[in-house]
């Protein structure tokens, strides 16, 4: 009966992780669509660039925070989940802003 609990465990991880992922890209979309209303198209590469570099530092910070709060816990693959399922859409966001920048597109 252990297989039958592990391939609880297994579903169980993929159902969080799919939702963890959906969750972040539409909070990433989110975000997004209000920064891109808040500054005018000439200079929103940039900006977008320099807003995404900061929040990537600021999911490393949680991160850490966590794990020196927590040691190696449970808790701990959990925050590792939520910080990677926002912080892979920012960091897609990051390259191909920088793509853009390089390549002069608006």
């Amino acid at each position: 009966m252990e297989s039958g609990s592990e391939l609880v465990a297994y579903w169980l991880l993929t159902v969080s992780v799919a939702l963890a992922f959906s969750l972040g890209y539409y909070a990433y979309i989110s975000i997004k669509r209000k920064f891109d209303e808040e500054y005018s198209g000439a200079s929103l590469l940039p900006k977008r660039l320099i807003h995404g570099v900061v929040y990537m530092l600021f999911l490393v910070l949680l991160h850490e925070a966590v794990k020196l709060r927590l040691g190696s816990s449970p808790l701990e693959v959990l925050m590792l989940l939520a910080v990677a399922a926002i912080g892979i859409p920012l960091l897609v966001d990051i390259v191909v802003t920088s793509y853009r920048l390089l390549r002069g597109h608006k």
